[in-house]
């Protein structure tokens, strides 16, 4: 309820392996999404590494959004091409850091109809000796008002506190163990 809250609200979230965080996150950016023509690129997803982007769309994605007619989803990863003269053309994409850094740096990829922004293995991605730069320059390009979802199985206290810098006033659900901690 909390990811689909109308304003959207920005949320941190940590729970074990298997718990549904995936699935609560593709079920956000697919509940956000407008199917339009040409596509605008509406929801991006951040994975530490091209096999998670990969799992993410393949057992997440695609099956989700199976009655999406006509949303077109992209993969940014390494050998991944884009047509220069189009740029990014789809409402959806996951990639790694690198790969939507420079496709932003290069105007493939066009941030300003972006209204949901994940970063999964978000302890990864915001700590000190991850991702902490791509992730922040990624997240500065999003417009004010997009969505900011971090999950992430583990999230020490330091990059909590780092996350809750970078996300405008985050719901937190931090699950220690199992159901009966929530």
């Amino acid at each position: 309820p909390r990811i689909l809250a109308s304003p959207p609200r920005n949320l941190i979230g940590q729970a074990q392996s298997g718990s549904g965080k995936t699935a609560a996150f593709t079920l956000g950016m697919l509940y956000r999404i407008q199917v339009d023509t040409p596509a605008t690129t509406q929801a991006l997803c951040v994975t530490p590494t091209r096999e998670l982007a990969i799992q993410i769309v393949d057992k997440a994605i695609t099956p989700m959004a199976a009655n999406m007619q006509g949303l077109k989803i992209a993969l940014a990863i390494a050998g991944a091409e884009v047509d220069r003269k189009v740029g990014v053309d789809a409402h959806l994409v996951v990639g790694t850091p690198g790969k939507l850094v420079d496709w932003l740096k290069r105007k493939y990829l066009k941030a300003n109809g972006i209204k949901v922004f994940v970063l999964d293995e978000a302890d990864e991605m915001v700590g000190a000796d991850g991702h902490r730069a791509s992730s922040q320059l990624l997240k500065k390009a999003m417009p004010k008002t997009c969505q900011s979802l971090l999950f992430s199985a583990t999230f020490p206290e330091a990059v909590v506190t780092f996350a809750s810098k970078m996300d405008n006033k985050p719901d937190k659900i931090l699950i220690v163990d199992g159901p009966e901690f929530l």
